[in-house]
């Protein structure tokens, strides 16, 4: 199970982890998963919501000079508990 990952979200959904350390931890901690298959092991629900996590998560940039489509601290937040909802993933 991907509980870590789950707790990774939460963490940072509360503001118990800075924007920073949460991508870096995230993007490593999901790859690894989906390297030794760990991710096949999760339900639908779960690992679709983790897979749109990790989509949402890529999408962050801290710069100024942001792309449309990329997300600053509080869109990747506010975008995170959507989708979290969406899936019925309580943080």
């Amino acid at each position: 199970m991907s509980e870590k990952l789950v707790d990774q979200i939460r963490r940072f959904v509360n503001r118990e982890t800075s924007v920073e350390a949460f991508v870096d931890a995230y993007i490593d901690s999901w790859r690894a998963e989906r390297d030794d298959d760990s991710l096949l092991l999760d339900d639908d629900r779960l690992s679709e919501f983790l897979s749109s996590a990790f989509c949402v998560v890529d999408l962050y940039n801290p710069s100024g000079a942001r792309r449309e489509y990329e997300l600053d601290e509080s869109q990747l937040h506010q975008e995170l508990v959507k989708i979290a909802d969406e899936h019925e993933i309580n943080l």
